[in-house]
């Protein structure tokens, strides 16, 4: 027994280890497959990218040979359309060769940017809408060469600064195709990017910063910006040590957006102007040498000022010289006295004074002041005085780098030496009173209102169907146009104003309804995607979800919520020389949903039945003796006008009374003499019987202005009591 238990034993150890060893051979063939799928990825992108500086070299040169493809002829796929006198809109054109393609062997079609699941990087826009291109035999693969035409959205200004590049989905992935920009003879008020297609697919075309591939080697080289030709990067001799791609990027800020970022960012306050940002992606994070870097930033706007006066000064002076040319003599004893006062100058200015010219072309020195502010001094906007700072993107976030030495080489024109790689920097000019922490708050703030776009959310209801109703996202900048647009498709209802938002491009929009509104839609959450240069509007049929509810208000009301659902990215840190850990495995975006805002959305009570017109009671009158009877009530109201109201009050009519009398008219088809009527019926019931009504109803009349009323009554009083004389 003590043998089976011993052999047991053993046995089972046996059992463990081989179930261990299993265990870890499958765990490292599992991370064997994620390096060899990571290297993949890796070898994919790295061909890409050497293809596409492959294409740019090619694009860059001065010749390019004609090619035979460029003769090939042009068939355009057009939309269907109902309207047979219109011409219908183009969907793509598409070049083949001409013997072997036609419009027999594929189909295009316009798609729902939902079903796409299109994807964006950073600084991405989508400018066309989603194709899907199709092969009538099914077939996997185009056998010849075939040539794409979209027609997309991007605006001239734009051009300036961004470039348009064709996307197609393989497995799942957003792959960029080379692509060339082209114009049709007969389509001269549209553009078109094109893009060579082997395989039958879904294609869109997206607008990017402009980018330029570069090729390093060790030999002393200089960059120039294809966005601005004042960007220049000098890298001397043996900065790299091998051959490597470097890929430059320029993010466009203007002096628009810098004044709206200090507009809604109050510490801001201290921020001039700033540079455009430079985006860098090297193969290697090492280099031997400082690269000398030329960057164009703003002036500061006093000295910009002031400097456009005096320019505009010497042109008024060329233009109508008031005084005739002076003689040698006169123009030494000019000179030399400017010199003597520019050297005044020179030494008054390192003491924080500035000068300024007068009209005769002399210098002439004026102090400068500051202004005390909360505990500081604060410069004023004359103050020609400000500070450049060299700002640096790593490690997930901005910081400033005080090694490195600005020099201003013009008024708008800045030289530095960067002494390592960075994947972004940029250049800001500030007030003299800022921090170095305010600083890289300041370029935290900025990178991060650029990156976003404000919109604005409009909802409207139909004008002759309010059950109807429209949700718009639109940018700030196209608010009059897009609400020109749904006034004339009949939705002009506004329950509330618009709303501004901020989103970023490729979010889903999403809408939920809370409060006394629901949607008749089988959907309970509507969605659709937000890009800037592609109408977004949702619509839907409300109707209320309880009609017991809200009793005392004269319509059905809720709230429309608004939300937006974005990928959050997970910041990757790059080891030193660019590479990753084995074990390092990319981590999806997390998906994460913010309410951007709540609209009001109300609905009329068309289908309740309207409350039945009140039945007046029948009002009589037992006591005949009295002279204040039936005939005479309707005969004061009819000489009654406006003022009856304080006949009313005189009386002692309540308030509450007068304003039922008012609703039984506007509900039912009653008279205004009847509603004044109705209010002397009213105060005749109330007064006691032995009362002197005469007195009482005169005295009212008397205090509202009608004494001829009053006057009448006691006449009428009087004939009445001389005729029970008679009687009697």
């Amino acid at each position: 027994m003590e043998a089976e238990q011993i052999q047991e034993e053993i046995d089972f150890k046996a059992k463990v280890e081989r179930e261990k060893k299993a265990e870890q051979e499958r765990i490292a063939e599992e991370e064997r497959l994620k390096k060899e799928e990571q290297e993949r990825k890796e070898e994919h992108a790295r061909q890409a990218k050497e293809a596409e500086w492959r294409r740019r070299e090619v694009n860059s040169s001065d010749k390019i040979p004609l090619c035979e493809r460029e003769k090939w002829p042009v068939l355009e796929i057009l939309e269907r359309s109902d309207e047979e006198n219109e011409q219908p809109p183009i969907i793509c054109s598409v070049r083949g060769h001409p013997t072997k393609f036609g419009l027999d062997l594929v189909k295009c079609e316009i798609i729902e940017r939902t079903e796409a699941n299109v994807t964006f990087n950073d600084h991405e826009e989508l400018v066309s809408e989603v194709l899907e291109i199709k092969s009538v035999h099914n077939e996997t693969e185009f056998q010849d060469p075939v040539f794409i035409g979209i027609p997309h959205f991007q605006t001239r200004a734009a051009a300036n600064y961004r470039e348009v590049i064709v996307k197609t989905d393989v497995g799942g992935a957003w792959v960029d195709l080379p692509t060339k920009e082209v114009s049709f003879d007969n389509r001269k008020d549209m553009k078109f990017a094109q893009a060579e297609v082997k395989h039958p697919g879904i294609l869109v075309v997206m607008s990017r910063f402009k980018q330029d591939y570069v090729t390093l080697t060790r030999k002393a080289s200089k960059i120039t910006s294809s966005f601005d030709q004042r960007i220049t990067f000098s890298f001397p001799k043996d900065t790299v040590q091998e051959r490597q791609n470097l890929l430059l990027q320029v993010q466009y800020v203007d002096s628009g957006s810098i004044q709206d970022y200090r507009a809604r960012d109050p510490a801001a306050k201290g921020l001039l102007t700033s540079s455009h940002i430079v985006h860098m992606d090297w193969d290697s994070r090492d280099i031997l040498n400082p690269v000398t870097v030329t960057l164009p930033c703003p002036p500061n706007p006093a000295k910009a000022k002031k400097l456009a006066q005096i320019r505009k000064m010497k042109e008024d002076k060329m233009k109508h010289p008031k005084n005739a040319p002076k003689t040698l003599a006169e123009l030494e004893k000019t000179e030399a006295r400017k010199a003597k006062k520019v050297a005044k100058v020179q030494q008054k200015q390192q003491q924080g004074e500035e000068c300024e010219n007068d009209e005769e072309g002399a210098v002439t020195l004026k102090k400068t002041q500051n202004r005390w502010y909360m505990g500081e001094y604060a410069s004023s906007d004359d103050d020609e005085n400000d500070l450049l700072h060299f700002l640096v993107y790593s490690n997930g976030r901005w910081n400033v780098e005080p090694e490195v030495h600005i020099t201003a080489t013009k008024i708008d024109l800045v030289t530095f030496d960067l002494p390592r790689t960075c994947d972004r920097f940029m250049v800001i000019r500030t007030r003299t009173n800022v921090s170095e922490d305010s600083v890289a708050q300041i370029g935290r703030g900025l990178n991060g209102y650029l990156d976003k776009k404000f919109v604005q959310v409009i909802i409207r209801q139909k004008n002759d169907d309010p059950f109807q109703a429209t949700l718009t996202v639109t940018p700030a900048i196209r608010l009059e146009k897009t609400l020109k647009h749904l006034t004339e498709e009949g939705y002009e209802e506004a329950p509330c104003p618009p709303i501004q938002v901020c989103v970023t491009e490729g979010d889903t929009i999403e809408i939920t309804f809370r409060g006394n509104i629901r949607d008749l839609g089988d959907n309970p959450k509507q969605q659709m995607p937000y890009n800037t240069h592609v109408h977004s509007q949702l619509y839907f049929s409300v109707s209320e979800v309880d009609k017991y509810l809200q009793k005392n208000f004269p319509m059905f009301r809720g709230l429309v919520q608004v939300y937006r659902k974005y990928k959050e990215k997970k910041a990757v840190v790059k080891t030193i020389g660019g590479r990753k850990h084995d074990g390092d495995v990319e981590r999806e975006p997390e998906i994460k949903e913010e309410l951007l805002c709540e609209l009001l959305l109300s609905i009329p009570k068309y289908h309740i039945e309207p409350s039945s017109i009140p039945v007046k009671a029948p009002i009589k009158i037992h006591n005949t003796t009295d002279p204040v009877n039936e005939d005479t009530m309707r005969n004061l109201a009819t000489e009654l006008g406006e003022e009856w109201k304080k006949v009313a009050h005189c009386l002692n009519v309540h308030r509450v009374r007068i304003q039922a009398i008012l609703r039984n008219m506007n509900i039912g088809e009653r008279t205004f003499d009847e509603a004044k009527f109705d209010m002397l019926m009213t105060w005749l019931k109330r007064v006691p019987k032995a009362a002197n009504k005469i007195s009482i109803l005169g005295s009212a009349l008397t205090r509202s202005g009608r004494s001829d009323l009053a006057e009448n009554l006691r006449i009428k009083e009087k004939e009445y009591r001389r005729h029970e004389i008679q009687a009697n």
